[in-house]
């Protein structure tokens, strides 16, 4: 359903619910939500699909979706970020896809100051309105039965790529570095679950919140996560983004892991790599703005089991301002997902990795109808789909990399979700 299908003559209509109403106490089983360290966002019902980018991939066709969000007329006291229509993206790494982006039928939303509004599509008047106030490979693991009906649950969980077989393709990789031009390589590797009952994707998403207090949970049309890393976010004429590569584990003791960060902070390796990705991102956003920045230094940020490098990036974007649809577009891939340099790095993962990312490593948020938006790297997630799932964890390959080291790297990343997804 592209805008051209979008079916005329839907209001959005957005009233204010003060302070008490949060947004979270409204999730159902599968529930459309993104929560960010400043606003919540939950939605239920769909009034539009918006298909996008079926001829020449979603990266070239994001103004489908602002089209279709125009077209909706808008009613309510104000036009704050967020409120009034919005669509829910999540689109696959690959650029060349076609994606799918949501707008729902009912949106609440909370912002970091606690004020509170929901939005609703061509509500049904003949119904009530909702009140605005109101493990090892191939081990199988028992469950008591949370994901489904009182009998117990049964889960599976295999990797699809033996270690020896992943593990040989970083040495092809490193192999190929040591011949060429190309600095770094993201390779992912995959596990598949399956189990005896349909697996709940609001279930996942509730237990993920507090894991990632200040980073970006989503959960759309199946796809879960809990992503540390900022991709984009364009609030009015501000942009921001938040790079994010360099990678080392936490280890669970305060000492330990000051320790890790100070070897982050240390190793020219992995700031070189991290300044790679700030440079991408600081000349991708630097045509749209008149005013761009970046910290002088880098932050250590943790991240479930691993710590990363982080720098801000925030400037001022020129007029007429973009919408973030347009930033996305520009910023995606980074070399944290893809590597570097970009178009041989692709060319790479494409002959060796033998993986259908889908939407894993693309970027996952939300717009308005005036164009703001955040959107985060789809990194720390699953794809569930009935009965099974698939994760996917990357790690960034240069020419020293070494095998052993990348494959536990993939494990700690795993454990940022894998866990909360098998949990009874």
């Amino acid at each position: 359903m592209g805008p051209s299908a979008l079916r005329p003559g839907l209001t959005a209509t957005t009233v204010r619910s003060g302070t008490g109403d949060d947004p979270l106490g409204h999730l159902g089983e599968d529930p459309l939500a993104f929560r960010s360290p400043n606003r919540t966002l939950v939605a239920q019902g769909t009034a539009a699909r918006i298909e996008l980018g079926e001829r020449s991939g979603w990266a070239d066709d994001v103004a489908s979706v602002s089209q279709a969000l125009a077209a909706i007329e808008r009613r309510g006291p104000d036009r704050d970020p967020a409120s009034g229509p919005v669509a829910f993206c999540a689109f696959p790494f690959d650029r060349r896809r076609p994606a799918t982006a949501l707008i729902p039928r009912v949106l609440r939303g909370r912002d970091a100051a606690r004020s509170s509004w929901m939005t609703t599509i061509d509500a049904d008047r003949s119904q009530a309105a909702p009140s605005p106030l109101a493990s090892e490979p191939g081990e199988t693991v028992p469950s008591s039965g949370a994901t489904g009906g009182d009998e117990p649950v049964e889960l599976r969980l295999q990797a699809t790529t033996s270690d020896a077989d992943w593990m040989a393709k970083v040495i092809e990789m490193t192999t190929r570095m040591a011949e060429g031009h190309l600095e770094k390589a993201v390779l992912f590797r995959e596990l598949a679950l399956s189990s005896t009952a349909t697996l709940d994707p609001g279930a996942l998403y509730r237990r993920l919140l507090p894991t990632a207090p200040a980073g970006y949970v989503f959960c759309i049309d199946g796809f879960v996560g809990a992503s540390p890393e900022l991709l984009v976010s364009r609030i009015d004429d501000t942009v921001r983004a938040q790079p994010m590569a360099g990678t080392l584990p936490r280890s669970g003791d305060p000492k330990v892991d000051m320790g890790h960060a100070g070897e982050l902070l240390r190793s020219d390796k992995l700031r070189h790599e991290h300044e790679v990705t700030i440079l991408r991102a600081h000349d991708a956003l630097l045509g749209w703005c008149s005013y761009l920045d970046a910290q002088p230094e880098p932050q250590v940020v943790e991240a479930g089991a691993v710590l990363h490098l982080a720098t801000l990036v925030e400037g001022r974007l020129s007029h007429p301002v973009p919408s973030v649809l347009d930033l996305v577009a520009a910023l995606h891939p980074t070399p944290a997902v893809g590597g570097w340099p970009l178009e041989p790095a692709l060319a790479l993962i494409d002959e060796l990795e033998g993986l259908d990312r889908d939407r894993v490593g693309g970027a996952v948020g939300w717009v308005d109808a005036d164009g703001n938006g955040e959107f985060a790297v789809a990194i720390r997630s699953a794809l569930l789909d009935g009965r099974s799932a698939r994760l996917l964890a990357g790690v960034g390959i240069v020419a020293d990399s070494d095998p052993q080291a990348e494959l536990e790297e993939t494990r700690a990343k795993f454990a940022a979700v894998l866990p909360y997804l098998i949990r009874p």
